[in-house]
């Protein structure tokens, strides 16, 4: 693979081009990085790297979309665009010859979500501080590029330099961006009294959106309660339809039923419980009466 550097300087009035390059093989290298400079209003030479990401594309309104002869032609439009910090580049060229720029003004540290896999794209990212995802807890890392800095935009429930600390109440446990408490058997009650029990913490019965959460949630239970089901905040109103607490309808959102169920056994089955026995996770709808479950409590960060 091809690694190569290059030196950029730019006057607005009149583009002024300087280019040094030197072509260096690499084979073990994955990516190639280019080193341009931009000249600023002070005067000084601010230097930039391209970081290539191939089949990669940052999926954001482009500020300026071009033909161009190449790649090195695309990262120049981006240098002579100061709103510019990433591009993406057509992986193959056109009937032409030629390949499609897109000019970004952001990149795929602030827009990690929407940076995606491509078939007919890569995508070229400013190598920043953040590019070590140095920021814990699902927290953002937003650079400073005048200092070569970066800061950490932490989520709620984290706190420190990197949000490497997470604030959840005492005896709860962080998952993504949710605190998590199972109740030990002693506390074994009705949905309603469970339900209590959790807001008394500060919390309230779960709300699982993911297979990954009701699989963290599952495993919480086996190894913390001593009791093999767990009351959850899923309910069933008067239209006989599921709902959680969050006024979130069951259906259309993740579900993991055990099989057969909800059966609504007798007629009045309107809670759900979490089975940690041997059913990895699955729920079951059960009188709301019933007094062997615990509460899986949440507390949202």
């Amino acid at each position: 693979m091809k690694t190569f550097d290059f030196l950029v300087i730019l006057k607005r009035e009149s583009l002024l081009i300087l280019i040094l390059l030197s072509l260096a093989h690499a084979d073990k290298e994955k990516e190639t990085a280019t080193a341009a400079s931009r000249k600023g209003i002070n005067k000084k030479f601010e230097f930039v790297n391209f970081k290539e990401d191939k089949l990669s594309f940052l999926n954001i309104t482009a500020l300026v979309k071009r033909v161009v002869e190449d790649s090195l032609s695309c990262a120049f439009s981006c240098l002579d665009n100061l709103a510019c910090f990433s591009f993406n580049i057509a992986a193959f060229p056109d009937k032409a010859g030629k390949f499609v720029c897109e000019i970004l003004s952001s990149d795929k540290y602030s827009n990690s979500e929407n940076f995606l896999p491509s078939k007919t794209l890569h995508h070229f990212s400013i190598v920043s501080p953040c590019s070590n995802l140095p920021c814990k807890g699902d927290g953002k890392c937003v650079t400073l590029y005048q200092t070569n800095r970066y800061i950490c935009v932490c989520n709620r429930g984290f706190r420190g330099k990197h949000c490497e600390i997470d604030t959840c109440p005492a005896d709860f446990l962080v998952h993504g961006k949710s605190c998590y408490y199972v109740a030990n058997s002693s506390s074994a009650a009705t949905w309603n009294k469970s339900r209590r029990f959790c807001q008394n913490l500060g919390a309230d019965l779960a709300v699982i959106k993911s297979k990954d959460e009701n699989q963290f949630a599952y495993n919480l239970l086996r190894n913390t309660s001593g009791v093999s089901d767990g009351w959850i905040g899923l309910y069933r109103k008067a239209d006989n339809k599921f709902y959680w607490l969050d006024g979130r309808p069951a259906k259309g959102h993740f579900q993991k039923w055990n099989d057969g169920e909800p059966n609504d056994y007798g007629g009045n089955e309107d809670c759900v419980h979490l089975n940690g026995g041997n059913s990895d996770g699955e729920w079951n709808d059960q009188i709301c009466s019933y007094t062997s479950h615990v509460a899986i409590c949440q507390w949202p960060i």
